[in-house]
This record gives C-alpha cells, structure tokens and sequence, in this order.
C-alpha cells in the first residue's frame, strides 16, 4: 500500500495525503511512502531524504529511493514504526552535501497494535463439540473377535447360559445410560 504526499515546492507546503497513517506497529514493508513534488527537483545528483521525529523526540535521517525527477519512495520498515504515536516528517534534497530543498513538517501516526503471541484455548468446548469427540473415541475403538472355545483364561460366568438370546433383566443386568457410557470412556483417559 502506498501513502503518497504530495508537496508544492514553491511554498513547500504538502497539499495531499492519501491518509494519516504511516503503517501499523511492529509491521515490516507493508506500506511505502512515496512524495511527489510538484517542480523537477529530485535530479541525479540530489540525494532525497526523509527527516524523522520519533514520538519520544529523537530524530533520524533516512535516505529514500528516486524513482523520477518529480518522485521518491520508501519502503516503511519496522524500525520506523517501533514506537506508536505521531511521527514529525520532513522532506529533504541534498545535493553535494548542502541542502536544497526542504518541506513543511508533516505529521503521520504510527498505530497501535496488539501483536499477540499465544493462540487461544478453547477452555469451554460446547455439548456438541463433546459429542463430536466421544463419536470420534467409538469410531476409533477395536473390536476383537474371539472363539470362545479356544480361549486360555475363560471368564468365569456363574449361573449364566453362554447359548440363546437373553434380556439384560433376565441375566440381572440393567442397560446402560448415555452418560454412563460417557463415565466409562472418561475413566479410559
């Protein structure tokens, strides 16, 4: 994304800006700020510059690219928005190290950002969710399947028929619930 100012050079004032924000803290080469003068000044021996004034006023110079006579571009780096707050801007031309041209200061904001580190955990699953996973665990589950006869340790069954179809009543047994069954394969855990 490109933020670009535009600076009338006979007065030195800027006359446009795209918006009133330079980038987002901590990013690194999402956005480019780019200045357009309105008179041919950036010629091949002008070196452009950005002059900067942090919100905890110290202050930097950053050389820019020159892209055409009337145009020259940056790419916003981290460094540049490592503190939030407004930044004081000044658009400078050098040209065998005497200054040539300057700009009215411009101000651009630096954004805050939350820049979180961990993901959230889902401490409270919904019923359905719960529901998804004990499916899951059943599906999952192996059945082996066995001849009785052939077995080494037999289970001892006391006073039970190993043939016919029986209710659960009838071998005193009750059915299971749905949250029994929940218990059981909560114990497997």
């Amino acid at each position: 994304m490109i933020n670009t100012i535009k600076i009338n050079c006979e007065n030195r004032f800027y006359s446009h800006k795209d918006k009133d924000f330079i980038g987002v803290s901590n990013e690194n080469e999402v956005e480019k700020l780019r200045i357009e003068l309105d008179e041919e000044k950036i010629i091949e021996d002008t070196i452009p510059y950005l002059e900067i004034e942090f919100p905890d006023m110290t202050k930097k110079i950053i050389q820019m690219n020159r892209i055409s006579n009337t145009i020259a571009e940056i790419e916003i780096k981290n460094s540049l928005l490592s503190k939030e707050g407004c930044l004081k801007l000044q658009f400078v031309l050098i040209n065998n190290d005497n200054t040539v041209f300057k700009s009215e200061i411009f101000e651009l904001k630096v954004l805050e950002a939350i820049n979180a580190t961990e993901n959230l955990e889902d401490d409270y699953p919904g019923i359905l969710t719960r529901i998804d996973e004990l499916e899951k665990k059943v599906d999952n589950m192996q059945f082996d399947t066995f001849n009785y006869d052939n077995l080494q340790n037999k289970p001892q069954i006391n006073q039970v028929e190993l043939d016919g179809n029986k209710e659960l009543s009838e071998l005193g047994l009750k059915e299971m619930t749905n949250s029994e069954i929940e218990k059981l394969l909560e114990m497997e855990d």
